[in-house]
């Protein structure tokens, strides 16, 4: 399995995620391994599986908005 090492990294960000991990009751490097792992990016089949999932939910592609549409709610 390969090494990441991550040079550089603020203390008070290093600090924060010691408490989460001992929180949990991991070690850091458990946790942070954890963390990668369950935020990695897709893998291209993946991204097609769940491209066609959303597809399929749907029978026709949704309206455009309008320009008002899309200001609504922007508090201009």
């Amino acid at each position: 399995m390969p090494d990441l090492l991550i040079r550089d990294v603020p203390g008070d960000v290093v600090q924060t995620y010691e408490a989460k991990a001992a929180a949990s009751g991991k070690t850091l490097e458990q946790y942070m391994r954890d963390l990668l792992e369950a935020n990695r990016a897709f893998t291209v089949a993946e991204r097609v599986v769940n491209s066609s999932a959303h597809l399929a939910r749907y029978d026709a592609p949704l309206p455009a908005m309008t320009k008002a549409e899309m200001r609504e709610g922007m508090g201009e």
